[in-house]
């Protein structure tokens, strides 16, 4: 079967379901280690595969949480980056005490950096399926490999002739450079096979290629010499050997399909680049294509992005082969002006793949290449266009935009495929991944879910990217038009929240001030309704959601400043007291809030004089009262210690070095009949620390007993010293830094750890979290390290976020201004095994006003649409609009629920996506025909049905045979006699009866309910027939 590649405007469209995927990117392995304390090395069981892009191909945790920061990954045992472990892939290691083998690598760690004793270490790296068969690539690979290489018709296309040769060990020999004659022989070293099928030579052989898997060099067969031995000539240099012989073993070679049978790319890759060097994408030739085996490079270096870019096997009009400025018009009846024809070009689109390991979402952008960038970022609009709340699709992307009632911007956002809960060791083997692909010439339809139970009806997520076609003739709309590329999508459903039931509502009510934990503390009484369990499966309490805007000010605070009616009162304080809080004072001359004091000796019952710790009156007044824009109180900004004689200063005293400050009394609550009569006090002292041993030194000064200065420099008087202690607001930016002021560092109401959702916003406008591994590290103290190159994965210049475990405190990328408003927004659950007293009752539907009249979307599933591009518009829509409500200037498509679906003549009705609009226009003899839907229970997940007959075909165009692409007479369209057959070639095994090489119809397979157990509606997709040649389906037809 000749390929399409040589025939202009002919259709290779395909489709293919992959099952068994476990993983979303490829698979990992975890090792576990108890840490003895003082081995620097650790021995790996399995290589670790360090060619993945944009992930961390090694990473360590130890005791679970804590992990550690990488160093390199390059094979150098020295560490130049300041890191704490780095991995090498030498085979031998001497530790001191003998040489070790090492063949799969080591774990180093940097001196001073190894865990302490009897601490977990958790090693979890990337593995290579092809270096270990009993795992299977993940779904961002297998999906490069599909779009970007033909699945049935490829350069690496096994064409083996007989069982055994799969398994043999193949010795070539001779030279290996471009136009050379080697010979392969297959019987040389065992395993053995033969190159005969059934002790005859074979017909077939002669024209099939010989490749190698992992290298460059591809040969094609021209004669068999015998039962063991073919001559081949080399088309491509052999990579893996220079000259002589080499023996590859099972795995490492390939009989492929000839060169004529290859098929077009229905996309090209864009990224990742071929290699780490490189920095661009692949080379696309004058045909469209790109070789083949650098494509493959790339695929290997899929991590959590990929972005492709459509091509012939998907669409017709992003052929560069076809469309060009000599080529015929489509339809070839069009007569292209001379203008337009010079500057004629394909009219592609790209589609992105993001695996966030953060919230474990599958994020799918549809767009051109203008939004979605070859380095895999995309680009964002400007407020101005519309998009003035901090919740917002970024170009074409895929994902749910819903109304949040506990947000104070009404939305939320979710990615395409959730995948939560379903990914740690223990439970992503339980529900593997499929996914059915299907590429068309003129679209592209994609179904990804997992198999759960079939009472669950939020794991699965599904795209459609076609330009429309008539809905009686099967045109399809090309330059004709506008060429609209219609995206009509479903992601999955997002996690329930406790929240969204009925906020507010309860079976009673108490509200209890509780200064000791909040300032508001809101209970739910029990009954027993319902319970609420996270993603994971473990029961939930839910709280409510927690705002705090915290002011930017990381300075010294001065005095004048702060008053009472300065707004870094904490919330409801006034509430609590009655009155503000004392303004905060300052204890010296600088005008900035401090406390200072004369440090006065102490003896000790051994007689050594040591210096007494020094109270903080200020910085307790603040504490105790959360004062400040994060509620935190004070934080020492600057310690000083005075010169005894000038009285000027003498030394900044170093925290942690040359003191501390520690709780020193803590005085109790007193609750009076349930109230609290006087809150909670807790003092604070700064303790001076002696790190050489001397009790009479101070930040390095000594104060001898003499009563005159000291001779040596480093002395001064023996007058009891001054020490001025500065402040700035706590956790209020400082070094980029934004503490949760209810977590572990505030009042531990809400350690973020436990947030089900975590917002970060600057000026109302919400901020990206920045991507790991290579945007952020965090070292095992929780310190955010920034690399130098940053660039957003959401766009160049955009500002990041980190949020950090360890320490419970926001890091922001780039500095925000003094008086920048940063609001910090999460709502928090907390493990609860008593969770089945608190709950809240969800209100009865009222048949009267059902759900679906308010929230479609919430009670079916939700299925948006938008235009990607059309001829003269290089953007998808900014807004996303509803493909089953009808809304301004655009029609409902597709019904979401539960529907009839079957007539009196008991015959299933089968519905097609109609009418189509984009932004200008309404097509209204339009429709989508890669999909079609009907009430679920009219088939199954995996059900087919047979659309349209020989006789009574649903497009009948399919059908005609006779096109003047190529020179031919166009067949007409019987239904609608004004369509013909001038905008692609024949579909020649549209014949009107079913083999494996011919089909009667179009067959579309059944996809997942919208409701659970096989309920509401059921989407169909074309597996077969039309544009699908049966050769290119994997859909078997059952008679």
């Amino acid at each position: 079967m000749t390929s399409t590649l040589t025939q202009p405007f002919a259709s290779a469209g395909f489709s293919v379901q992959r099952t068994e995927i476990t993983s979303v990117m490829q698979p990992t392995y975890a090792e576990y280690f108890v840490s003895d304390g003082s081995a620097l090395h650790l021995v790996l069981k399995r290589k670790p595969d360090l060619g993945l892009e944009g992930v961390s191909a090694v990473r360590i945790f130890v005791n679970e949480f804590n992990e550690l920061s990488p160093d390199n990954f390059t094979n150098d045992t020295t560490f130049a980056n300041g890191g704490e472990f780095l991995y090498s892939d030498q085979t031998t290691y001497d530790p001191g005490s003998g040489a070790v083998n090492t063949p799969n690598g080591i774990i180093l760690f940097n001196s001073g950096k190894v865990p302490v004793s009897g601490a977990t270490i958790k090693v979890v790296y990337f593995i290579n399926p092809e270096d270990y068969t009993e795992y299977e690539d993940g779904v961002l690979r297998n999906l490069a490999l599909d779009l970007c290489l033909h699945p049935y018709k490829n350069n690496y296309t096994p064409a083996f002739e007989v069982t055994s040769q799969a398994s043999a060990t193949l010795r070539i020999t001779g030279a290996v450079g471009v136009g050379a004659t080697i010979t392969a022989n297959i019987a040389a070293l065992t395993p053995t096979s033969t190159w005969q099928v059934g002790g005859v030579d074979s017909t077939t052989l002669v024209g099939k290629r010989i490749r190698e898997v992992d290298g460059t060099g591809i040969a094609t067969i021209t004669a068999a010499v015998d039962a063991t031995n073919v001559s081949a000539t080399v088309d491509v240099a052999f990579s893996k050997v220079v000259a002589g012989d080499k023996d590859y073993v099972s795995g490492e070679w390939l009989l492929i399909i000839p060169e004529a049978d290859v098929e077009a790319q229905p996309y090209n890759l864009i990224y990742p680049f071929q290699n780490e060097t490189a920095v661009s994408p692949i080379t696309i030739g004058l045909d469209g294509q790109q070789d083949q085996t650098e494509v493959m490079s790339g695929i290997r270096r899929v991590g959590n992005l990929l972005v492709v870019e459509s091509e012939k096997a998907t669409d017709l009009l992003s052929s560069i082969g076809d469309i060009n400025s000599v080529s015929d018009a489509l339809p070839t009846s069009l007569t292209l002006p001379s203008p337009v024809r010079s500057r004629r070009a394909p009219q592609k689109w790209r589609i992105r793949f993001y695996y966030d390991e953060r919230d474990d979402y599958v994020h799918v952008n549809v767009g051109t290449k203008y939004q979605l960038l070859d380095n895999g970022n995309t680009t964002r609009g400007q407020s101005r266009d519309g998009q003035n709340k901090s919740v917002f699709r970024l170009p074409g992307e895929l994902s749910e935009v819903y109304f949040d009632p506990s947000d104070d911007t009404g939305k939320g956002k979710s990615g395409f495929f959730r995948r939560q809960g379903k990914t740690t060791s223990d439970t992503n083997n339980t529900y593997p991944i499929t996914y059915r692909l299907t590429c068309t010439d003129h679209g592209t339809s994609l179904f990804m879910f997992d198999q759960a139970a079939v009472d669950q009806d939020d794991d699965y997520a599904w795209f459609v990217v076609q330009r429309h076609v008539d809905n009686s003739s099967g045109k399809i709309e090309f330059e004709d038009g506008k060429s609209p590329v219609h995206c009509v999508y479903s992601p999955s459903k997002r996690p329930f929240e406790a929240s969204e039931i009925n906020s507010g509502y309860f079976s009673s009510l108490s509200k209890q001030i509780d200064f000791s934990s909040s300032p508001f503390q809101t209970t739910s009484i029990s009954a027993d309704l319902q319970n609420v369990y996270d993603v994971a499966g473990r029961r939930l309490k839910p709280g409510n959601m927690v705002d705090i805007e915290i002011i930017t000010d990381t300075k010294p605070i001065p005095q004048a400043e702060y008053g009472s009616s300065i707004n870094y009162i904490g919330p409801n304080m006034q509430t609590i007291y009655g009155d503000p809080p004392k303004a905060l004072n300052s204890n010296d001359n600088s005008g900035f809030v401090s406390d200072k004091a004369t440090v006065d000796r102490r003896i000790t019952q051994s007689t050594i004089n040591e210096y007494e710790g020094m109270a903080l009156g200020e910085y307790d007044e603040a504490f105790n009262n959360k004062l400040g824009p994060a509620m935190l109180g004070l934080i020492d900004h600057e310690v000083v210690l005075m010169d005894t004689i000038t009285n000027l200063p003498h030394t900044t005293l170093v925290r942690d070095v040359d003191y501390e400050i520690v709780v020193g009394i803590v005085t109790p609550a007193v609750i009076t009949a349930g109230v609290i009569t006087t809150p909670q006090n807790i003092s604070h002292e700064l303790r001076f620390l002696h790190p050489t041993g001397n009790p009479l030194e101070i930040g390095g000064v000594i104060f001898p007993n003499s009563t005159s200065p000291g001779s040596n420099p480093t002395q001064m008087s023996q007058k009891p010293p001054e020490v001025i202690v500065r402040y700035r607001w706590k956790g209020a930016g400082y070094d980029d830094q934004y503490i949760n002021p209810f977590g572990r560092l505030g009042d531990q109401t809400a350690n973020l750890e436990d947030a089900a959702r975590v917002k970060v916003f600057v000026e109302l406008v919400e901020m990206p979290h920045a991507r790991t591994p290579y945007e952020y590290t965090i070292t095992s103290t929780g310190d955010v390290l920034w690399p130098s190159d940053l660039a957003s994965f959401q766009g160049t210049s955009l500002n990041t976020y980190v949020y950090s475990i360890p320490k419970d405190t926001i890091f922001i990328r780039e500095v925000l201004p003094e008086g920048t408003v940063l609001k910090l927004q999460f709502q928090n659950y907390a493990e609860d095994p008593d969770a089945n007293n608190l709950y809240l009752i969800q209100i009865p539907e009222d048949p009267d006003f059902p759900n679906t009249w308010t929230d479609m979307h919430r009670e079916a599933k939700g299925i948006y649409r938008f235009v990607v591009r059309e001829y003269d518009v290089l953007k998808p829509w900014d807004y996303h609009v509803s493909a089953v409500i009808p809304q301004i200037d655009s029609p409902a498509i597709i019904n979401p629920v539960e529907q009839l679906s079957i007539t009196q003549d008991k015959t299933f009705v089968f519905n097609f996506p109609t009418p189509m609009a984009s932004q200008r226009y309404i097509y209204p003899n339009s429709e989508m025909d890669m999909i079609c839907f009907s009430s679920a229970d009219s088939s199954t997940e995996g059900g087919i049905t047979n659309v349209g007959t020989a006789t009574s075909p649903k497009y009948d165009l399919d059908g005609q045979q006779d096109s003047s692409i190529g020179g031919g007479t166009d067949g007409a369209s019987t239904l609608k006699p004004a369509d013909t057959l001038n905008y692609r070639a024949p579909y020649t095994w549209h014949t009107g009866t079913d083999s494996a090489t011919t089909s009667a119809n179009r067959t579309y397979a059944g996809m997942q309910s919208t409701k659970p157990n096989g309920n509401g509606m059921r989407i169909f997709t074309l597996v077969r027939g039309g544009p699908i040649r049966p050769e290119y389906s994997d859909w078997t037809v059952r008679t």
